[in-house]
């Protein structure tokens, strides 16, 4: 048999056997030779990773340390689920707390177990021995204390403060407390501790106020008062009575503070406007355009359902009017006029405009209302207060035209007023809805000073939104 140039190290092979041989002792060779080296990064790993969790522990180690010189620690211990951590809290107490006398003796230790902020996604246990001392004249005993953690308290400061980071977040109590590694009691509490401490009622009102309500805790709608240019949160009370609102505004803030508001934007709720006088003396009542216009577009469905039940379902008077109501409700210069579509429901090719005049001249009732509502909107939207007043006199025969038009002229101020503002209620608005997805996160609240808390906490802690880091 010829020579062959083998493909293993490049030698020659003179015969079948030999090339099953060398085949046999190549692999042979090839599995001792690259085994070691793969043992070896396995190993390797595993040292980092070993490695890396003595990291882990130096890390919780030095920053207890640090937090606290008085605090020994002997040992960090990483559990299963959890990093338990060992140490001894002591220094040297010469004066009694209680009898002043400088006479204390150490006495012993005692063991307290207290929870700090989790660490890569493990709850960090203290396990600390804190030095008893006993006074000799009063023979009464202390405890060392550090300033981890308040006196008879199994949860750290900065434990409790981390709650802000999280409950900013719309995130469910429990989950919170599950992600602190605390019950949700104790969530409870430290947000209404939060609440005392660091939120406090401002000692002056904006220039501009917006009111409005807000359904809380057992159906109960509550009053909402906020800063109308930048929406921060004013007050927020249980309930919307006026006698209730009155006092609160009158016996914390002073009468001076009180005329220094400008304006307050209201909607249309009547009691708001008989004590906003009384409590603002200089302040301008602004109607809500957002408001108004939704006033004025219930008025059109409400008369165009009306007429459209005078029909039968299979008419086309009914089919104009039932399938296209939207179209009813938009302003017609911006309705299509130039290309025609196909309408299934009336089997004809047309444009959004002549469906809508169509509609209109099924009845002159439906006519009027939806010229006169078109014309009070279309000043609303261009701020023509006087166009507005004008439109105002309109005498129809419709019912809740008339009676639309009776409560814009008893509030015919407030309107015109809104109609020389930029202000509006869009952003108490806003506010009510991040409210509703606070009590729908939490499936609803039963306590009302819990829910005030929360409200107020994730409004006066404003987090600022970072980009992602892409290099």
């Amino acid at each position: 048999m010829d020579q062959q140039s083998s493909p293993f190290f490049g030698s020659t092979i003179t015969s079948v056997d030999e090339q099953k041989k060398l085949f046999v002792d190549t692999c042979f060779h090839a599995k001792r030779t690259y085994h070691r080296p793969y043992a070896t990064i396995m190993s390797t790993k595993t040292q980092l990773k070993a490695d890396d969790n003595m990291s882990h522990k130096g890390i919780i180690q030095d920053n207890l340390t640090k937090s606290d010189p008085n605090l020994e620690i002997n040992q960090v211990i990483e559990e299963r689920a959890v990093y338990r951590v060992i140490g001894k809290l002591t220094y040297r107490l010469t004066a009694c707390a209680y009898c002043h006398t400088r006479n204390m003796v150490k006495n012993g230790f005692k063991t307290v177990y207290i929870r700090d902020i989790p660490f890569n996604n493990k709850p960090i246990i203290l396990q600390i021995a804190k030095q008893r001392f006993l006074c000799k004249a009063c023979h009464r005993s202390t405890i060392a204390q550090t300033k981890l953690v308040k006196k008879h308290a199994q949860l750290t400061q900065r434990l409790k403060f981390s709650l802000i980071n999280y409950l900013v977040q719309d995130l469910a109590v429990d989950h919170v407390a599950q992600k602190l590694n605390a019950s949700p009691v104790s969530v409870n509490r430290i947000v209404t501790e939060l609440h005392e401490q660091w939120i406090h009622p401002q000692a002056a009102l904006p220039t501009h106020l917006s009111f409005d309500e807000v359904r809380t805790t057992q159906h109960q709608m509550s009053f909402l008062a906020i800063n109308a240019e930048n929406g921060d949160l004013v007050t927020l009370l249980p309930d919307r009575l006026a006698k209730n609102i009155i006092s609160h505004f009158e016996r914390r803030y002073s009468l001076a503070v009180r005329q220094a508001v400008k304006s307050v934007v209201l909607d249309f709720n009547s009691s708001y406007h008989t004590f906003v006088k009384r409590l603002f003396p200089n302040a301008k009542i602004i109607a809500d355009r957002f408001h108004l216009i939704q006033m004025l577009n219930r008025v059109i469905n409400q008369t165009r359902i009306s007429v459209m039940h005078q029909f039968n379902w299979h008419s086309r008077q009914y089919r104009l009017l039932k399938y296209y109501w939207k179209l009813y409700l938009k302003p017609f210069e911006q309705l299509e006029t130039k290309r025609p579509f196909w309408r299934k429901h009336l089997k004809d090719r047309l444009t959004a405009a002549q469906i809508v005049a169509q509609g209109i001249n099924i009845a002159p009732e439906f006519a009027q209302v939806y010229e006169v509502a078109q014309a009070l909107a279309a000043a609303i939207r261009n701020h023509h207060p006087a166009k507005l007043i004008k439109l105002l006199k309109t005498k129809t025969q419709n019912l809740a035209l008339n009676t639309l038009l009776k409560t814009f002229n008893i509030r015919v101020k407030a309107i015109t007023n809104a109609l020389h503002s930029p202000l509006s209620n869009g952003r108490i608005e806003g506010i009510i809805r991040k409210i509703k997805q606070i009590k729908r996160t939490a499936y609803g609240y039963r306590n009302w000073q819990h829910f005030r808390d929360r409200i107020l906490i994730e409004f006066s802690f404003k987090t600022k939104k970072r980009k992602p880091i892409r290099r």
